[in-house]
């Protein structure tokens, strides 16, 4: 049985996971219409939730902690080994779908930069 393909969110997710370990408050700001990210490609709470949820579930974040916040402790999540594979080759990977370049290229490029990656090679592999 083949595992179901990672969707955008679960991406997006795992992509600011491997720029820092972060809760999933910090996930849903990023992630939220006005924020960095989320300017280019938002995703609402209930989503970014549920994106981590299934991303713990597949092994491929896990927790590596916790601190306080407003409430209850917030878990950090960090990718594992696996995720960081995982997370490596999707931001790799050229857009598929000319309907997906004004979302998944620019968030792509967004979290390439942000992870202090060169965007050449993502560009060229693009134009191929």
């Amino acid at each position: 049985m083949t595992a179901k393909p990672l969707a955008l969110a679960d991406h997006a997710v795992l992509g600011l996971l491997a720029e820092q370990p972060r809760h999933g408050w910090a996930v849903v700001r990023e992630l939220a219409p006005d924020g960095e990210l989320g300017r280019i490609w938002s995703l609402s709470r209930p989503f970014a939730y549920r994106a981590m949820d299934g991303l713990v579930a597949r092994r491929l974040v896990r927790a590596t902690g916790s601190e306080p916040g407003q409430g209850p402790r917030r878990t950090i999540y960090a990718p594992t080994a696996t995720g960081r594979r995982a997370v490596d080759r999707w931001l790799a990977e050229p857009v598929h779908h000319l309907r997906d370049v004004r979302t998944e290229l620019l968030l792509k490029l967004a979290l390439n930069r942000r992870l202090g990656r060169e965007l050449r090679p993502l560009l060229r592999e693009q134009q191929h």
